[in-house]
């Protein structure tokens, strides 16, 4: 497939989805003795993510776990569809893709 044929098959792109552990994420999951859950995300990947909404695809994180470092990274990056504690993560896609 030559570069002209990909550069339009990704121009019709409008949603990109994500995981977060393993996916946004090196898949470790640090705890302090508090309970404190900490994560460690590649600013690669959140510079990724502000291109995507940069050129006016939709962004969003479905993660089955519930954490507030993720919260705050989603917002840090402006991503406005963030779903945590999601345990069927293909119904709340196709709520998703209904919604937009």
């Amino acid at each position: 497939m030559d570069k002209t044929t990909i550069m339009k098959k990704a121009a019709k792109i409008k949603l990109a989805v994500f995981d977060v552990d393993g996916v946004l994420t090196d898949g470790k999951l640090i705890l302090g003795e508090s309970g404190d859950e900490y994560k460690s995300f590649h600013v690669r990947d959140g510079h990724g993510l502000i291109m995507l909404l940069e050129i006016g695809c939709k962004v969003a994180v479905i993660t089955a776990r519930s954490s507030n470092i993720v919260a705050e990274r989603m917002k840090s990056l402006g991503i406005k569809y963030v779903f945590q504690n999601e345990k069927d993560k293909g119904v709340r896609l196709l709520k998703l893709i209904n919604k937009l």
